[in-house]
């Protein structure tokens, strides 16, 4: 059995545990040079239910910046842009910025499926984790950080121990 289909939580899973919140952040950084192949992996292997949000602007002097928003999230942000007062509280979003990666669930909104996402990017020889983090916060709330690592092994180990966990239940 492949590691994709062997981890059943998804990668927030220890936020949830710990009860904090209420965002949910996966930060993570590659070599410099990789930005392109991260941009790739990225638009390749999203989940089926993003899509790309072309009204994202890129932060000041980014060379590569790709956001992908949940499908609900998509509409309402059409909708705001077409001048209807909208609210978007609940969303998930995945930002490709150079050669970073930011993969967040606002009001800690449910499983969008990323977590496969991740175990690609963990498992392709394209890519080489610098560092990677699990965090919570908001605005007006106090943040955290449940989990961080530097390579994509960390990564693939922290995923699965909520298997573990269960199996301990």
């Amino acid at each position: 059995m492949s590691l994709i289909m062997a981890i059943a939580h998804p990668w927030h899973w220890q936020i949830r545990a710990l009860g904090q919140g209420p965002d949910y952040y996966f930060w993570a950084t590659f070599r410099p040079d990789e930005a392109d192949p991260l941009a790739a992996l990225v638009a390749q292997h999203r989940p089926p239910d993003f899509l790309h949000h072309l009204a994202a602007r890129p932060p000041h002097q980014t060379t590569r910046y790709a956001q992908y928003v949940d499908r609900r999230t998509h509409e309402k942000l059409q909708a705001q842009a077409k001048g209807e007062d909208i609210r978007v509280w609940l969303a998930a979003t995945i930002e490709v910025c150079d050669h970073s990666l930011c993969v967040s669930n606002l009001l800690g909104g449910g499983d969008y499926g990323e977590t496969p996402l991740l175990i690609k990017l963990a498992q392709t020889s394209e890519l080489t984790w610098q560092h990677w983090r699990v965090s919570y916060g908001g605005d007006g709330y106090t943040g955290g950080d449940v989990a961080q690592g530097d390579d994509a092994d960390s990564l693939l180990t922290y995923l699965d121990a909520a298997n573990s966990a269960d199996s301990k239940s």
